[in-house]
């Protein structure tokens, strides 16, 4: 805990609340909202999901059913429901954190400075670069990307809906290519183990096509993705 005692005898030091646990900690910098660089990078994943305790914003049991896509489809969590989930997981994180002897610190240069004279290295708290690398992923399938939209009809092979191509890439509308067999199943990069898709729908599906089959409404599609005419086809 020294980095803590260092902060709390440093003049102008101000005690705040971190968002990500909830743990107090003491800073010199009154835009800094978590209590160390752990709180931070782990903070944005626990909104639907809680790493800790394993609990989910939806309950596992309805995970993988037409019920679970519908519901992320149509019902996602608003972000004052992943907020609350969050808040009401804070336990589980500090507890981990505690556990883990990750003391509060302050983010200043100065502090940042007095942490490395007392030889207690920063890259324990900041440098994540130390991690093995996963090996680069091969994206030659990507070359087929307009040849298989034509083929599709620029259509969603999941859902059925037509991808809007004028859609920005973080847009659910937008066409992703999909792998019929996943590519960690040992599925291959060839066309034909490629389908059009929509960003959302790819994302939504996980590694089993299989179980978004079925078909929506037109007016829950609609609901969804806004209305939206396949472009025409070249001759």
């Amino acid at each position: 805990m020294t980095e803590q005692i260092e902060a709390e005898k440093l003049r102008n030091s101000e005690k705040l609340v971190c968002r990500g646990c909830g743990r107090n900690f003491y800073t010199h910098l009154r835009s800094q909202v978590y209590c160390s660089y752990e709180c931070s990078f782990s903070t944005g994943r626990i909104k639907s999901f809680c790493y800790y305790c394993k609990e989910r914003i939806r309950p596992i049991a309805e995970v993988g059913t037409e019920e679970d896509f519908l519901a992320r489809l149509l019902e996602r969590p608003t972000k004052a429901e992943e907020n609350a989930f969050l808040l009401k997981h804070h336990s589980c994180k500090r507890d981990a954190l505690e556990a883990q002897s990750i003391p509060p610190i302050c983010f200043c240069s100065k502090c940042t400075r007095n942490r490395e004279s007392l030889g207690i290295s920063v890259s324990r708290y900041k440098n994540l670069s130390s991690r093995t690398p996963k090996p680069s992923r091969d994206t030659s399938y990507m070359k087929h990307r307009e040849e298989v939209y034509k083929r599709d009809e620029y259509i969603c092979q999941l859902c059925g809906y037509p991808v809007d191509p004028s859609a920005r890439p973080m847009d659910d509308a937008y066409p992703h290519l999909d792998h019929g067999d996943a590519v960690s199943n040992g599925g291959q990069n060839g066309i034909d183990n490629l389908f059009t898709s929509h960003r959302f729908c790819n994302i939504t599906k996980g590694n089993d096509p299989g179980a978004w089959s079925f078909r929506l409404s037109l007016e829950d599609l609609e609901g969804r993705f806004g209305h939206i005419q396949p472009p025409p086809q070249q001759p």
